[in-house]
């Protein structure tokens, strides 16, 4: 209902009561009906609302969820609406006797093929002439174009003012108010047809349960309410609620507001003679939820379903499978002939009491790869020997996940086929076992998160805030929708139309205050008890699991780096620990080799071929010994090359000619600058470099006019520049002070010597710019204290460095003209560099550690935190898409751990 339709109902009706207390009462010639027969039998919603003054105040006083709905155009025209009904309910005491001794309905109709409207309905005491309420509204109608017409003999007035029009009729003492004019000719029809939904038997039944005590009762029926929903449904999603439309008849469900959460409680009712979902479960107790012990913390949905006799309850499934869904009979049948006789008992046979069908959070709109199952199992021998008969690998596992073994089940769509749509989201289903659950996915990766999260006891049964939802629902349930509304905003978002999606867009953040949503059904043989929760919590993080956890012999003291498998072009992750164990780790997590060392690696690890047979080694030093690997961990003849002095720096790495002939220069403390080969020889011909400190950064590289420049600075800051010979090329006067051994040295490369510029700062931040043809310029961007990492990066994609520092617990970015671009608060001080990682936009995304808090922090180009973030980390870490799926991923460590994620830029 729009904001203007709304207020348009609202005012027409008050206007209409309002002349009961400034007119004498006339006995109306038609007799006073009830204004339930008003309401045409498609009515999907029916509201009745017992006290109007009660419930204005149980929404307008300290209820959080109102007061934070409000903020929205349309909610808050609503809170307008309902100051306005409240002032006139108090103010008049005629009024506010009528509301407090009248029943009123407000029901909600499909209209046409992609509308809803609404139909209000009152009925009027026994004493009112109809030329004075209409007169009250003629009157205060200034303005609004009204126009009258007779339907089947009745007045039908019709109010307009631009885009806003209201139609109402006075008919045997009723007054009905709707936006629709179709909607008042059809509840027109319905009071004159002497029928009623009240002559309904099932209506009469559910209604016999209705609370008189309460502010509002809610009638529902499942057929009209899932066709009158699927009106918001896009077209790409036509069918989503059709399972809603066979549910059950009618429900009634009584309101109770709090002041952080929404209750109703009530009944359904299933007739026996209905082919009805719900009576499958009438001889089915309800059963504990107690699969909540494995279910991921970051669960966005599931549906749980529970049954003490499963075998009876598929017994009751498959003829009401063959009734409801006819077509899918030639799709078993399919199954069982190419499967064998026994195919549909394997699927089925071991299943106990629970399943629980649902989507773990996702940042995208992809269901299916977030999709899972959880089924009981009676005995899990029978089980997996079941499920074995369809496994690919002669009933063997595919892979060993943390000693959990996983399978894959080449079925396609059978579990939904077999048991319902509720498994339509898996369609290439794994599965392993936690406990005495099978769990399926349509991947290993679902089900290592699952197993990542059992693990490490982040489950539901474990998290504080479903812990805190769950204390609202029975532990035991037949069937029990969960639906986290802020995880699961983005997939099913795109089920809707385009302008309810926008909507959403506009509020997301509002929408996320919104915990979740809970919906239980339990059996007591005649009737099923409902319970419906909606709970407002504006705590909203959200989270991101790894995709995978690889554990370490000790804690991680090195960034992960991404390799490649030169077999098959996969990226690999190599990392050390604390215990200087380097290890090689598969995209899959798995351990792949690991070597011990003697000490820490103070380079990155770089890939060479040394052989020129496209296989790849790996290269890195320590500072007593410069190491060559192959891709199992073994040294390469005649490494690793022992140092006669101990390195000061990282290595660096080239490769004049891009001919694998590699140079290796290395600096040691015996102020020397040593050159080797990849063989790991000292190369004939170059004399060792002298400084006359030690040199800690790295040595850097640049070719100008066709010529060679290495550049090394050591601790004082005086500059080499010498050739590949090791002969001074370029001798400067000029000092680049490096204001820290741990600060980088850069190097920006010009079309001449004047215009290439070694860059870095001092102790007190100031830039330091020296050319190579000895000029040197001094930039004060702002007072930054020591000490502080400085980097310099093109974050912005216009192709002009930034300057960026850490000072502190402060990222601040700043461009070339000192204005400050970016800048963010940490709630620790900072000890690790910040980090550059280029997306496919072609911008730059700044990555920052806070290792106290263990938390990784990415940004966009604009100093917007990525959504996901922060994650659980504490190193530096490495950002690509490793499984070539076109998605990215990061590696990072905390603790023992390498986690895995998955980003979406």
């Amino acid at each position: 209902m729009t904001r203007k339709i709304i207020i348009a109902i609202l005012t027409c009706l008050f206007l209409a009561i309002l002349t009961y207390s400034y007119f004498n009462f006339r006995q109306i010639k038609s007799p006073v009906t009830n204004a339930l027969h008003a309401i045409p039998e498609n009515a999907a919603l029916i509201i009745k609302i017992n006290n109007a003054q009660t419930l204005i105040n149980k929404i307008n006083d300290g209820n959080i969820i109102w007061a934070e709905l409000i903020n929205t155009e349309f909610f808050s025209e609503r809170d307008k609406e309902l100051l306005f009904i409240d002032s006139i309910i108090k103010n008049n005491p005629t009024i506010r006797e009528i509301m407090e001794t009248q029943s009123s309905y407000l029901s909600m109709h499909k209209s046409g093929a992609q509308k809803v409207d609404f139909l209000f309905s009152v009925t009027m005491p026994p004493y009112t002439d109809q030329k004075d309420i209409h007169k009250i509204i003629f009157n205060n109608a200034a303005g609004w174009n009204v126009t009258s017409r007779s339907f089947n003999g009745i007045p039908v007035v019709n109010i307009q003012k631009q885009s806003s029009s209201i139609n109402y009729s006075i008919v045997k003492g009723i007054l009905i108010f709707s936006p629709s004019a179709i909607l008042i000719e059809e509840s027109i029809n319905q009071i004159n047809s002497g029928k009623s939904i009240d002559d309904n038997l099932a209506f009469q039944s559910i209604q016999a349960t209705a609370g008189t005590k309460v502010s509002a009762n809610f009638f529902i029926n499942y057929t009209n309410l899932s066709q009158a929903l699927s009106t918001f449904l896009s077209e790409n999603h036509p069918a989503t609620l059709n399972p809603l439309s066979g549910f059950a008849n009618w429900a009634a469900w009584d309101l109770n507001i709090k002041p952080n959460a929404i209750l109703l409680n009530g009944f359904s009712s299933s007739q026996d003679s209905s082919n009805n979902y719900l009576n499958l479960f009438g001889k089915q107790k309800p059963q504990g939820i107690e699969l909540t012990r494995i279910l991921p913390s970051n669960t966005a949905n599931f549906m749980f379903y529970g049954f003490s006799n499963f075998s009876s309850f598929h017994r009751d499934y498959k003829e009401y499978r063959k009734k409801e869904y006819p077509l899918n009979e030639q799709l078993i049948h399919e199954f069982i002939t190419k499967n064998g006789p026994d195919s549909e008992s394997d699927i089925v046979s071991w299943i106990s009491n629970e399943i629980a069908v649902g989507m773990l959070e996702t940042a995208n709109k992809n269901i299916q790869s977030h999709a899972f199952a959880v089924i009981s199992a009676s005995n899990l021998e029978n089980a997996h020997k079941q499920l074995g008969k369809f496994t690919q690998n002669n009933g063997n596992s595919i892979e060993t996940y943390k000693d959990f073994e996983i399978f894959e089940l080449p079925i396609g769509n059978a579990f939904e086929l077999i048991l319902g749509s509720a498994f339509s989201n898996l369609t290439t289903p794994y599965y392993t076992n936690i406990g005495r659950y099978i769990v399926l996915g349509n991947s290993p990766v679902v089900l290592k998160v699952f197993i990542n999260e059992f693990l490490a006891d982040r489950t539901l049964k474990k998290d504080n805030q479903y812990i805190t939802f769950a204390e609202n629902i029975s532990t035991d349930a037949n069937i029990y929708a969960y639906f986290n509304v802020a995880r699961s905003i983005e997939p099913y978002q795109d089920h809707l139309k385009e302008d309810y999606s926008n909507v959403i867009t506009k509020h997301k953040e509002l929408f996320r205050k919104f915990e979740a949503v809970g919906f239980q059904v339990n059996s007591d043989g005649k009737f099923f008890y409902n319970n419906f929760y909606l709970k407002y919590n504006p705590v909203y993080k959200q989270q991101s699991v790894s995709l995978w956890e690889t554990q370490l012999d000790s804690t991680v003291s090195s960034k992960p780096e991404l390799l490649t498998n030169h077999l098959n072009n996969s990226k690999e992750i190599f990392v050390q620990d604390d215990g200087n164990t380097i290890y090689l780790i598969s995209n899959t997590g798995k351990i792949l080799w690991k070597k011990q060392l003697e000490e820490k690696i103070i380079s990155s690890v770089h890939q060479i071929d040394l052989f020129k047979n496209e296989k790849l080694q790996l290269l890195f030093n320590t500072s007593s010994k410069l190491y060559l690997l192959d891709r199992n961990g073994n040294d390469i003849e005649k490494y690793p090359v022992q140092f006669k002095h101990k390195a000061t720096s990282a290595l660096t790495l080239l490769d004049y000619e891009n001919s694998n002939d590699y140079r290796i220069f290395i600096t040691q403390s015996d102020n020397s600058i040593y050159n080797y080969s990849g063989s790991g020889e000292l190369v004939r011909g170059f004399v060792p470099v002298n400084t006359e400190m030690p040199v800690y950064a790295p040595i850097q590289h640049t070719i100008v006019n066709g010529k060679d420049y290495l550049i090394a600075v050591d601790k004082t800051g005086k500059v080499y520049i010498f050739d590949r010979k090791g002969e001074t090329k370029i001798k400067l006067k000029e000092k680049l002070i490096i204001s820290d051994i741990h600060n980088n040295l850069f190097l920006e490369k010009g079309k001449d010597l004047s215009k290439t510029y070694l860059v870095s700062t001092d102790s007190s931040g100031t830039i330091i710019k020296l050319n190579l043809s000895d000029e040197l310029e001094k930039i004060n961007i702002g007072e930054f204290s020591y000490p502080h990492f400085f980097d310099y990066k093109n974050i912005t994609g216009d192709n002009m460095k930034e300057y960026i520092f850490i000072n502190g617990n402060k990222l601040h970015v700043f461009n070339q003209n000192k204005e400050n671009l970016f800048k963010h608060e940490f709630n620790n001080p900072l000890n690790l560099q910040s980090q550059y990682f280029y997306f496919p936009d072609g911008n730059g995304k700044t990555g920052v550690t806070d290792v106290l808090a263990q938390e990784i922090y990415l940004f966009d180009e604009a100093g917007n935190l990525f959504d996901n973030f922060p994650l659980k980390g504490s190193t530096l870490f490495s950002i690509e898409d490793i499984n070539q799926d076109n998605n990215l991923n990061i590696v990072v460590g905390s603790g023992r751990n390498i986690y895995l994620y998955q980003i979406i830029p």
